[in-house]
């Protein structure tokens, strides 16, 4: 999503957990991808909660299970991102892609880019392939470590969010929450001796 949303050197400003009626609800949106909930109490299992976050310059970025925003078209579950943009939207996760209206895109990605993603085996074996060629040869990598920060500090701050139920301020230069000495202290846990960070 950082990539797609041209974000990978910056994060969102706010993030929300937006507490749901029945986390029972929720599962069944989700239950390829993880466990079922401990009961029904909406602060039983949090990891469901709906998550929303918003960029300095509005962009506006939702965890959901669904498609909220246009009932009957694009469907999604956890497996999909879905863009909305002034034309149209874009559904999309590894190995394909969507638009409504159908001909928003006019041309796709490059079929011998697809063909290495489908068949049998690991879906990730692209990825592994490269990490493994900037090892050995030093060849870059076709997803920098800087995405991947990124993309995974999104990961948190939704968890945190969630974990502290209330609404967060966060500050993607300082990669610290703003004023907001609990969520900081979030951010970190005790390590054993022998693996402290500098």
């Amino acid at each position: 999503m950082q990539l797609a949303l041209g974000r990978d050197d910056t994060g969102p400003v706010e993030v929300r957990a937006v507490e749901p009626n029945s986390v029972a609800e929720l599962w069944p949106h989700w239950k390829s991808k993880t466990p079922a909930p401990v009961g029904d109490s909406a602060t039983s299992d949090r990891r469901f909660w709906p998550v929303t976050m918003k960029y300095a310059d509005g962009i506006e970025l939702h965890f959901t299970p669904w498609d909220s925003t246009h009932a009957g078209s694009l469907k999604n579950g956890p497996d999909f991102i879905v863009f909305h943009g002034e034309k149209g939207r874009l559904k999309m996760r590894r190995n394909h892609f969507e638009t409504d209206p159908a001909g928003l895109i006019s041309s796709g990605p490059d079929a011998a880019a697809i063909d290495k993603w489908k068949g049998g085996g690991h879906v990730a074996r692209p990825h592994l392939e490269n990490w493994l060629d900037a090892i050995c040869n030093g060849s870059p990598l076709n997803a920098p470590v800087e995405a991947g920060h990124r993309t995974v500090t999104i990961c948190h701050l939704a968890n945190i969010a969630r974990e502290l139920n209330r609404p967060l301020r966060w500050d993607p230069v300082r990669e610290q929450f703003t004023e907001d000495a609990a969520a900081d202290d979030s951010l970190t846990r005790p390590r054993r001796n022998g693996y402290s960070l500098p």
